[in-house]
């Protein structure tokens, strides 16, 4: 931004108002036409000043955007893989169950046939020893 023109101080011995009117004259205080000047010289800077305030958020903004982007692109990506997890966890649960059942079948089939195999030693036993 440009800096206003250094303005030369109204001499101390002005007499009058005359003096100071003239004072003013001089440094461009009453013509219009500077006030006026002025005016657009500023607006124009400040108007320049909020292009690049708006440009620089424009691109802020599209930083956020790509960055959102790729966020929600990995977001989606792990919970696609979380859900695989849970579905292969499932499975394996399923067939942890699975396999503990048929080994509490074998367990009983075992047990069974055991009993039924200590009934027979029994039976034999007592057959051997009333032959005796």
């Amino acid at each position: 931004m440009s800096q206003p023109p250094q303005r030369k101080p109204c001499s101390t011995a002005a007499a009058g108002k005359v003096d100071d009117w003239r004072c003013f004259k001089e440094l461009g205080l009453l013509d219009e036409a500077v006030t006026q000047k002025k005016d657009r010289e500023a607006l124009t800077e400040k108007i320049s000043a909020l292009q690049t305030e708006l440009v620089d958020y424009q691109y802020n903004m599209g930083l956020l955007l790509i960055e959102n982007k790729k966020w929600s692109s990995k977001y989606d990506q792990l919970r696609q893989e979380l859900a695989e997890t849970e579905e292969i966890l499932k499975r394996q649960q399923s067939g942890h169950l699975i396999a503990l059942f048929d080994a509490e079948q074998r367990e009983r089939c075992l047990r069974i046939a055991l009993s039924v195999e200590r009934k027979c030693v029994a039976d034999v036993c007592f057959v051997s020893i009333s032959s005796v």
